[in-house]
């Protein structure tokens, strides 16, 4: 199907000597009661490419007879000779065709009718060169007339949309068109390009030949085989690649080639070693740090080290005295050392012995303390002994009753520092098993009670005894045998 250039259509403002130079057009009146004043006159002058004829079809003419009139004349002036007077109504298509390529219509109209006016046509036989496009530019290659082609191209920078030629045909109601419209010349665009992720892309704008550049943001950089920038091609696509480069993060240097001394860096935020990463120096037992504890990874990928740059140094527990009348050995106060302590003769040694310099800083054990003196002899026991010559500091004494005694009291006393023995002394008593009782219908035998005392047992008149006939007082103060029953004989 061929697409075609629509007519040119003039309508008239009531114009004087305008000229129309295109092969083909439509010329109109004006429509009655627009405006324009009762009385009138317009005028056009058709002029053609030399060497060709100009044909006049009048598609419709409704005009007063008495006061309108359309004069054509076979010419550029109406001193040329007059071809047709049109008047009136005119309902069959009407052609007049001149002599030579320059026609001139002369119309008058008073407006006094309500009348239609005239439509006319006017065509030559050939295609008038059409306008280049914006931006573009048209070629000739043959002419204008019937069979001859045109080839449009677009300026550098623009891209053509539509036909890049056209023929000149003619239609079936005998004009003569191009077979194809003018052409756009689109600017060549690429279009906005894909920012980096952690990144930016900026350009003034986007069309052939201009350079949009890539950026990173703080704390990320582009790898270095990725372009810092890409060109719009005439193919609409940018170049070198239209995928945008990879932002990747800013490393700093492995701390493992910074390790500090009885010290070790730990990833508290962030990815190790990437922009932003935050590492905390964490210190060996028994160390303590100094200086910036903390550091981050910059963006110049430099780690932020104060100055002097931080460290962990061993702890102390400081100075441990010697106690009076007493010894040290050992005189380191670090982590770690130890401190052992004695004490002259004559003096018992109160504390930790061995003391140890612990990571908190703080010295194991109690406070020593040497002490001198002794309790004296302990007091005696009646029927009773004690076991035991240690009377000095802390020293001990066991109090033991003799058999058929049993202990009242705390058995163990201590020499406390207040050269007193502890608690008080205590006593031995009888064991006893106390009066067993007597059995049902009979009497127990016997005045004493204590350890291996013996009573008898004896039913009444009519009674036997069932059961042991004795028992005796033993050491844990319990009779050996249970009271007996006296059963009845009969």
């Amino acid at each position: 199907m061929n697409i075609v250039l629509c007519p040119l259509s003039v309508p008239v403002t009531c114009p004087m000597n305008e000229v129309l130079t295109d092969s083909m057009g439509v010329i109109l009146s004006q429509t009655p009661g627009s405006g324009f004043p009762h009385f009138e006159t317009c005028s056009w002058v058709v002029k053609v490419e030399p060497g060709y004829n100009i044909s006049l079809t009048v598609e419709h003419f409704q005009t007063s007879r008495q006061f309108d009139e359309l004069e054509v004349y076979d010419g550029p002036s109406r001193q040329s000779p007059l071809l047709t007077t049109l008047s009136g109504n005119y309902s069959s298509p009407l052609t007049i065709t001149s002599s030579s390529n320059k026609v001139y219509l002369h119309w008058s109209s008073d407006h006094a009718s309500s009348h239609k006016g005239f439509r006319i046509r006017y065509a030559a036989s050939y295609c008038s060169p059409p306008n280049p496009p914006t931006n573009g530019t048209v070629h000739s290659q043959t002419g204008t007339k019937l069979g001859s082609t045109l080839r449009f191209s677009c300026d550098q920078g623009f891209r053509l949309i539509g036909q890049s030629s056209a023929t000149c045909t003619r239609t079936p109601q005998g004009l003569y068109q191009w077979n194809a419209p003018v052409p756009l010349c689109q600017v060549v665009s690429c279009g906005i390009p894909g920012a980096p992720v952690n990144g930016t892309v900026t350009g003034r704008d986007y069309t052939l030949g201009s350079r949009a550049i890539y950026q990173c943001n703080v704390g990320f950089q582009l790898l270095s085989s990725a372009p810092s920038s890409v060109v719009c091609q005439e193919t609409g696509r940018w170049s070198p690649s239209d995928t945008p480069p990879r932002c990747m993060p800013v490393t700093c240097p492995d701390l493992g080639h910074s390790a500090v001394e009885h010290g070790r860096w730990r990833l508290i935020f962030g990815t190790p070693n990437q922009y932003d990463a935050m590492m905390m120096l964490i210190c060996d037992p028994g160390y303590y740090y100094r200086g910036q504890r903390v550091i981050r990874c910059q963006a110049n990928g430099t780690w932020d080290y104060p100055d002097p740059q931080p460290a962990c140094n061993i702890i102390s527990c400081g100075e441990l005295g010697t106690p009076p009348n007493g010894n040290k050995i050992g005189t380191l106060t670090v982590y770690g050392a130890t401190a052992i302590f004695s004490c002259n003769t004559g003096y018992t040694l109160v504390g930790s012995r061995v003391r140890e310099c612990m990571s908190n800083g703080l010295w194991s054990g109690t406070l020593v303390q040497c002490l001198a003196g002794h309790c004296g002899t302990p007091d005696p026991i009646v029927n009773g002994q004690i076991i035991g010559e240690n009377y000095n500091y802390r020293g001990s004494v066991v109090y033991q009753c003799s058999p058929g005694f049993r202990l009242i009291g705390v058995s163990v006393r201590i020499c406390e520092q207040d050269h007193r023995w502890s608690g008080r002394t205590p006593v031995c008593v009888p064991i006893t098993c106390g009066h067993p009782g007597n059995p049902t219908n009979g009497v127990t035998q016997g005045t004493q009670f204590n350890l291996n005392d013996i009573v008898r047992f004896t039913c009444n008149t009519g009674y036997v005894l069932q059961g042991a006939v004795k028992s005796h007082c033993q050491a844990n103060g319990q009779w050996s045998n249970a009271l007996p029953t006296c059963k009845s004989e009969y």
